[in-house]
């Protein structure tokens, strides 16, 4: 077969729509059977390969990239799965069933997407357009690259060839909004940018921390107005113009659409969601900038999150204020004792004060204690391991966690720890 070489961010689904244009396969149909049937000659005749294996997968194998490379830079699965678990982390035989997005050729946004100004730059750079992964996040309907709207077709088989420039009017789909991404409301600018780097993203976000960031931020927003605290979480949603809140809420879930604005769903979940948009919306919301929440969002993968944190009663200024720093410094750094001296619940209160870098001293030994305390006090960090006999990994872990915020805690305590 002749196989054409992969463009940039091509989309798995329309190389194989390309495929068959240069073989001139009457459908999409046979272009796969062709596919499979060369696969399966590979793999010595085993029936359940045959008829279990992935088109992903198969399509890796043409590509003749490694199979972890093709789909972080040609499927939709780095946006579907986050969060984890890995699919890597199972085998990569054809056999394996275990992970169902990568064995779809799932796209974002219903019908297919593509902008007129890469169609032309395609066309004078490699003679032909293609798919783009990045044109089909759901709530994205401007190109990054160009910053005006894209066009839609309301047919995913639109995949099968090439976008087109010209095709009958019916056919298409015309997105409400501002022309330009730049003329868009500040969110849903912001919302663009986040949801390029989830696309993107080669590693895992971890959901129990990004939820803890989430639930902290919400509690800290909904702090900023005590007196009419409805009201200040009332204008979140607020910020969403409605011609976009149509649009967002076209999530691939059974959930209601408007259910994707009641961000206290998102919160202390144990298992794997299925609809990125609702985080990726989530960080846009309770942001001023996409800068922060991205910058936050890299620092809580050193979150210490071993309970969910209080919902609603307490947001990050209070966790952060100097009153809270100077209790943990008077209960020498035991959160039980902080907790029952605050009337809080103990599991939540200590996931609370580890997350904002007070960790628990008093589940800690005594020579760690003492060589964090050395440490404060200016010991160098490879002096501090050999004098109490640490690992330097261990002691830099813990120091990640903590950072300056302990220093402040240790200041404060007048008794020895």
């Amino acid at each position: 077969m002749n196989i054409p070489p992969l463009y940039p961010d091509e989309l798995a689904i329309g190389w194989r729509g390309r495929i068959r244009f240069f073989n001139h396969h009457p459908k999409i149909t046979f272009t796969i059977s062709k596919l499979r049937s060369i696969f399966y000659q590979e793999y010595f005749g085993n029936d359940e390969v045959e008829k279990k294996t992935s088109q992903l997968l198969i399509l890796a194998h043409f590509s003749k990239m490694p199979f972890r490379d093709f789909v972080h830079k040609h499927s939709f699965v780095p946006f579907i799965k986050p969060f984890g678990p890995d699919i890597f982390s199972h085998s990569e035989t054809p056999l394996s069933t275990k992970n169902p997005p990568m064995h779809s050729m799932h796209t974002g946004k219903n019908g297919s997407w593509f902008c007129a100004s890469c169609v032309s730059d395609d066309l004078a750079i490699y003679g032909m357009p293609y798919w783009r992964r990045i044109h089909q996040i759901i709530g994205v309907e401007w190109c990054y690259r160009h910053r005006h709207k894209l066009s839609g077709l309301t047919s995913h088989e639109a995949f099968d060839a090439a976008p087109p420039i010209d095709k009958s009017k019916d056919k298409f789909i015309v997105p409400a909004g501002p022309i330009s991404l730049d003329d868009a409301e500040p969110v849903i600018r912001r919302y663009a940018t986040i949801a390029q780097v989830f696309l993107e993203k080669t590693s895992l976000f971890d959901l129990r921390k990004t939820a803890t960031l989430l639930e902290d931020q919400f509690a800290a927003v909904k702090n900023l107005d005590q007196h009419n605290k409805s009201a200040a979480v009332g204008q979140i949603a607020d910020t969403v113009p409605e011609y976009w809140k149509e649009r967002i809420s076209n999530l691939r879930t059974k959930s209601q659409a408007n259910d994707i604005f009641n961000l206290s769903k998102l919160f202390g979940h144990l298992q794997v969601p299925l609809d990125t948009e609702r985080y990726v919306l989530a960080l846009a919301l309770l942001f001023e900038t996409s800068e922060a929440a991205l910058r936050n969002l890299d620092h809580a993968t050193n979150m210490d999150v071993c309970a969910e944190i209080s919902r609603g009663s307490t947001g990050r200024e209070f966790w952060w204020s100097q009153d809270i720093l100077r209790d943990y410094a008077r209960h020498r750094g035991c959160h039980y004792s902080f907790s029952v001296h605050r009337g809080l619940n103990y599991a939540r209160t200590s996931n609370a004060l580890a997350t904002h870098g007070l960790p628990d001293f008093s589940k800690l030994e005594d020579r760690k204690k003492q060589a964090l305390k050395a440490f404060f006090e200016g010991e160098p960090l490879i002096g501090v391991c050999q004098t109490y006999g640490l690992e330097a990994k261990e002691v830099e872990n813990f120091l990640r966690i903590a950072g300056n915020r302990l220093a402040k805690g240790l200041q404060e305590m007048t008794i020895s720890i």
